[in-house]
């Protein structure tokens, strides 16, 4: 295990940098403030864990819903088989069209390579959910949950 870091937490946040990339790119932070951007031990231990990334096979989703730090979509992918692409957090839907959804659904699966969506249900009140949920399927994205996941070995 990698993280002996305490004061630490390791954690998706959604998408939210810029500018538009032509090349699979990935952002990573250490620590949401300046009292831990400085940390040596937190670099070196972030430098260990990108050099010893191996690929996989897993699937890939779209995450939808939730805040701008995504605890679920981590929980989940350090649980089960599935890779997660872009993130789209509640602010980005609330007030938007239902073309403005689709749109944004349908760009993040493409940048993402997937027609997958998973989306943090409970994140949303109950007329959203169905909203959210019944637009990315007549849009032709398949909605995918937890249970429908295989579990990483040793989980």
């Amino acid at each position: 295990m990698y993280n002996c870091l305490t004061d630490f937490k390791v954690c998706f946040e959604v998408t939210h940098h810029g500018p538009w990339l032509d090349k699979p790119t990935f952002f990573i932070e250490i620590g949401s403030d300046e009292r831990k951007w400085g940390s040596i031990e937190a670099a070196d231990i972030l430098s260990r864990v990108l050099l010893d990334i191996e690929s996989n096979e897993y699937c890939s989703a779209v995450g939808v819903a939730g805040g701008h730090y995504a605890p679920r979509f981590t929980e989940i992918a350090l649980k089960f088989k599935i890779n997660f692409g872009h993130m789209i957090p509640n602010y980005h839907i609330e007030g938007s069209s239902d073309e403005d959804i689709i749109r944004m659904i349908g760009d993040a699966c493409s940048a993402s390579d997937t027609k997958l969506v998973y989306m943090h249900r409970k994140s949303l009140k109950s007329p959203e959910e169905k909203r959210i949920s019944d637009l990315a399927v007549s849009a032709g994205f398949e909605l995918i949950s937890s249970s429908c996941l295989e579990p990483i070995s040793g989980n």
